[in-house]
């Protein structure tokens, strides 16, 4: 995923699939609606690694972005892992907050690589529906 659009434009059909900034004004929108207030919502970032395979450094652009958005909409971190090289599995047990982080061996690179890469594939023949509501 892309942290945000170089145009500047990110409405529409193509960015709900593309960009950071989409994405996360349709999370947080979508976790208030389930009753959560904003100071109760616990915020934790983990991933954003530069895997070598893609000469853009997304996993940079990605952090800076979340952590940018973040501090704009005034969300605190309680905690993160974020950059490097080695890619991450992330476990999340929302009923608890508990996190638990697995890094990748260097030789599953190509393969989770190959994974994302089919995975981008995908997003250029869905279509994205729903709606969204900024706050």
């Amino acid at each position: 995923m892309l942290p945000q659009s170089d145009t500047g434009e990110w409405n529409g059909e193509s960015a709900a699939l593309r960009y950071g900034n989409f994405a996360m004004e349709a999370l947080i929108n979508m976790v208030l609606k389930s009753g959560c207030s904003r100071h109760e919502l616990e915020i934790k970032i983990f991933g954003g690694a530069n895997l070598g395979f893609h000469a853009a450094r997304v996993g940079t652009k990605n952090v800076d972005f979340v952590r940018q958005y973040l501090r704009t909409e005034g969300l605190a971190v309680s905690a993160s892992d974020v950059g490097g090289n080695h890619g991450r599995r992330i476990y999340y047990r929302p009923s608890t907050g508990v996190v638990r982080q697995l890094y990748i061996r260097t030789n599953q690179v190509a393969r989770v690589a190959s994974e994302e890469q089919n995975y981008a594939q995908t997003l250029k023949t869905e279509t994205a529906s729903g709606s969204i509501e900024l706050f």
